[in-house]
């Protein structure tokens, strides 16, 4: 909720004012939430629910920096600078640490303590590059990409190394973090084989098995609109050169 109200705010700062000053109590909140439980969640539901629970979860520790630096965002969109820069330092700080502790020979690691061939698609940190906040360097961005490709099968990326399905919304989000576009290409070609090839002939499914094309319970499903991503960071970037 703090990512989607400081994207809204981003994209029309005036239409937004009246719905920010009225949440602003409720946002301190979850970011105080954030702060003191984001660098290393908990055992509970990540994510995707449907893969159980799970501690230590890296990819939840993103979305939970993210959530903090939209805050920071959002703290800027209500006149509050100085509440700004203080809540960009704390994302900024929790990022490296999170990362220090994820990283693996090319990639980072499932969980914090998790064995060093665990992964998973950190889609979640596509949004610190739709807001340009620049908390992980280049080479996290570079190393998560070529690790992803090498992961692909015939219909896409699996979510994590626990199993061989996917979510088509989650695995555009995370070829979004190619800057070359190599990998927005290549996960698209294994969703368009998925909706051509798949034993099910149902509504566009978001979750299905990247070996096989069956689908999951999942079909016809808003959530879809993810798939979309690509075009919303080259929005962004688009509206960052033209400031």
């Amino acid at each position: 909720m703090l990512i989607l109200a400081a994207a809204l705010a981003r994209l029309d700062p005036q239409g937004e004012k009246e719905t920010l000053q009225e949440n602003l109590p409720l946002y301190g909140k979850w970011v105080k939430y954030l702060l003191q439980y984001g660098s290393d969640p908990g055992e509970q539901l990540c994510t995707d629910d449907f893969a159980g629970h799970m501690a230590h979860n890296v990819n939840l520790a993103i979305k939970a920096i993210m959530g903090v630096e939209a805050y920071s965002i959002l703290m800027g969109a209500a006149g509050k600078d100085g509440e700004a820069v203080h809540y960009h330092g704390k994302a900024a700080k929790m990022a490296k640490d999170v990362y220090d502790r994820a990283c693996a020979p090319g990639h980072t690691k499932l969980t914090f303590d998790g064995k060093e061939e665990g992964w998973s698609l950190k889609y979640n940190a596509v949004w610190d590059l739709v807001f340009g906040s620049g908390l992980w360097d280049d080479v996290f961005y570079l190393e998560e990409s070529e690790y992803y490709r090498g992961k692909c099968n015939c219909y896409g990326v699996p979510l994590d190394s626990r199993a061989d399905y996917t979510k088509s919304d989650w695995m555009m989000w995370a070829a979004a973090l190619d800057e070359s576009g190599d990998n927005v290409e290549m996960f698209a070609r294994g969703i368009l084989e998925f909706l051509e090839k798949s034993p099910d002939r149902a509504p566009f499914s978001d979750w299905y098995e990247t070996k096989s094309a069956q689908k999951h319970g999942f079909q016809n499903r808003t959530v879809q609109g993810g798939i979309f991503m690509p075009l919303l960071l080259r929005g962004a970037e688009k509206r960052e050169k033209q400031q």
